[in-house]
């Protein structure tokens, strides 16, 4: 019966979005209708009065139009704000059907839903001309509207201890499997054409090939990591996935925009010289370097900002996303790797501005971030949908073969070799099964539609043959590699991991095992990632924190506050009774010990917390003997049984 009723509210949510949008149709077509008429009743009279008609005669006609309306029609005014909404709404309610739906979901991802759906949405956008002007898929909605919502959420929630952790390896997948993708599908391609493999007139230059390359190694692959995400794959490989996947994106761009400058110099007759190739090098490393310096730099400073809105939690959210997107739109205006730009200053305000806003701003930009990323993936895949209905596509056999097949294979060569290469100085080796899924899960997308898009027909004479060619790799990757990674999955058995909130007890131990891999490196002369690590929090926490964090006296004292409206008097005084008792004992030990006093909570030792950190300002003299460590055990025991969302200070402390 429950799963009736779901079924009738499904339908009924589908009938009435498909009553919306055949009525805003309707309501175009009558308003372009009025409009028309008016227009032919303005010319007739135009005409009528061109013979013998005064102007006073004029003036009377067009005040006979002003009057007090009761209620009218004038859609036109609203056209195009009313049908982005109406576009939002729906894409909500397809996702609500999505994961309402078990069947649909368990089967089929969302991307090739949403994409399927966009067919349909295009299809009766394409009814009305005048909306479907406004509803055209171009790079600029996509790199300037769409894509810095889903790079800044990626950049400030990573889980930035497995993702500086891995690094080394995630730069290997990004910037050397990239480079191995574009150059080796293109020699082939190249080579494909040159043999006459290719229907298109005169084949395809080399540095045409190129710029087929940059856009082919695009990886974009949503759909995986939404699959990930239900299935809890280990989080090595989801964090090699993933990673890679934001670094590639920003190293294609930059590669494309290199290879669409060498097709304009071989356009126009320019040669392209040695010291053009040692620039593009150059600028390979400038534009990335260059992202990065201005997305730490804009991180800062929002950061900075947060020190003092102590009294206005308010606008601490909008710092966050204002300030990131100004990382973004600032590294495009010097053509710099905007990507790279939304990624620094994410990772830079998740580590200095954290602990200067509150709990609840702290879970307002959280789930802000991901409302706008979510929006932003949704719009994008409805767009590739509907915006394939009104492109215009030339097939030609060869080229659209060899894209397909050597995509695939070059994909799986790159992750397989460089992952035998870092296998031989990796601790945790990668898994063959591992291997398999990362190079099975290298999907196309939204940026490599973007990037064909910004072909211009006069310098590409082939662009209509190259969309045709890289739109069915898209659909084949989203659609056939899309719908069978999952089943792959759970097929070959691949690690899982539930994941889990630490413990502060785990977290203690974490950085307690951190420090002693520092020393170890240091006492053997030998130094790693751990001393490099304690080299920059060295220096972190002795100049750069204190200009842009929250001491650790501030951060207390705003907790100090907060703790004592949830105490009465009565029972600080059981407290610190409490207190004394275990005072007697071996401090530390007493403490950290699981097995005393099990009848007394962690809350009675809140005083003497306090007092060890310096906090109570004075008032618990007899409890000094207390150790900063155990006091720290303590208070946050404190702020899990509160409930306090206060954590963030916690880490500050540590």
């Amino acid at each position: 019966m429950k799963s009736f009723e779901r079924r009738a509210q499904l339908y009924a949510l589908c009938a009435l979005l498909l009553c919306l949008v055949v009525a805003v149709n309707h309501v175009n077509g009558a308003d372009d209708g009025q409009t028309s008429s008016a227009n032919d009743n303005v010319s007739d009279s135009g005409h009528q009065r061109s013979d013998n008609t005064s102007h006073h005669n004029t003036t009377d006609e067009e005040h006979e139009h002003i009057a007090i309306h009761v209620a009218r029609l004038d859609f036109a005014s609203v056209r195009e704000p009313f049908v982005i909404a109406l576009v939002v709404l729906v894409t909500a309610v397809v996702k609500l059907i999505f994961h309402s739906s078990e069947k649909i979901s368990s089967y089929i991802p969302e991307s090739c839903l949403l994409i399927s759906f966009g067919f349909v949405v295009g299809g009766l956008i394409k009814l009305s001309p005048n909306i479907e002007e406004h509803f055209k898929f171009t790079p600029t909605v996509f790199f300037h509207y769409l894509l810095p919502p889903i790079v800044l959420e990626a950049g400030y929630l990573m889980h930035k201890r497995y993702f500086f952790g891995n690094l080394g390896s995630i730069l290997m997948y990004a910037v050397i499997g990239t480079l191995w993708n574009t150059f080796a599908v293109a020699l082939c391609l190249y080579g494909v054409s040159a043999a006459g493999g290719v229907s298109v007139s005169g084949g395809l230059s080399f540095v045409e090939c190129m710029l087929m390359g940059t856009i082919i190694a695009a990886v974009d692959p949503v759909a995986v990591l939404a699959i990930f995400d239900e299935v809890h794959v280990n989080l090595l490989l989801y964090i090699l996935v993933f990673g890679e996947s934001l670094l590639n994106d920003a190293v294609s761009v930059v590669l494309y925009r290199t290879a669409e400058t060498f097709v304009k110099f071989e356009k126009y007759n320019l040669p392209i010289t040695g010291d053009q190739i040692v620039l593009a090098i150059v600028s390979f490393f400038t534009i990335s370097l260059g992202g990065t310096a201005i997305g730490v730099v804009w991180g800062m400073a929002a950061s900075f900002i947060t020190r003092f809105t102590d009294h206005v939690r308010v606008i601490e959210t909008l710092m966050v996303i204002i300030c990131g997107y100004l990382a973004y739109l600032t590294a495009e205006i010097f053509h710099f790797s905007g990507i790279m730009s939304a990624i620094a200053c994410g990772v830079v305000m998740r580590h200095y501005l954290n602990p200067n806003v509150s709990g609840k701003s702290r879970t307002t930009i959280k789930y802000t971030l991901k409302m706008l990323s979510s929006a932003s993936e949704t719009v994008v895949f409805m767009f590739l949908g509907f915006a394939s209905i009104s492109s215009k596509f030339e097939w030609d056999t060869g080229l659209v073969l060899g894209t397909l097949v050597f995509a695939l294979i070059f994909r799986f060569l790159g992750v397989f070799g460089l992952t035998w290469i870092l296998n031989r100085k990796r601790i945790e080796s990668i898994s063959l099964v591992d291997q398999f899924i990362m190079g099975y899960g290298g999907l196309r997308g939204a940026v490599s539609f973007s990037l064909v898009l910004l072909l211009e027909d006069e310098v590409t004479p082939a662009k209509n043959a190259i969309f045709t060619a890289l739109f069915t790799l898209i659909m084949f990757t989203v659609f056939v590699q899309g719908t069978t990674v999952k089943p792959l999955v759970q097929r070959l058995h691949v690690k899982t991991y539930h994941p889990k909130k630490e413990s502060i007890n785990v977290q203690l131990h974490n950085k307690m095992m951190d420090h002693v891999a520092a020393g170890i490196e240091e006492i053997i002369g030998q130094h790693g990632d751990h001393w490099l690590v304690e080299v920059f929090m060295y220096y972190d926490n002795r100049y750069i924190k204190p200009l842009l964090s929250r001491s650790d006296k501030e951060i207390a004292e705003t907790l100090l506050n907060r703790l004592e409206k949830h105490f009465h008097c009565e029972t600080t005084h059981r407290h610190l009774d409490q207190a004394r008792r275990i005072r007697r004992r071996s401090t530390d030990d007493a403490l950290l010990d699981p097995r005393h006093e099990r009848g007394v909570p962690s809350i009675p030792t809140l005083p003497s917390a306090l007092s060890a950190l310096n906090l109570n300002r004075g008032k618990c003299s007899h409890m000094q003997q207390f150790q900063r460590p155990a006091a720290v055990v303590i208070l946050a025991h404190v702020m899990v049984a509160l409930g306090v969302e206060e954590r963030g200070c916690l880490s500050a402390a540590l």
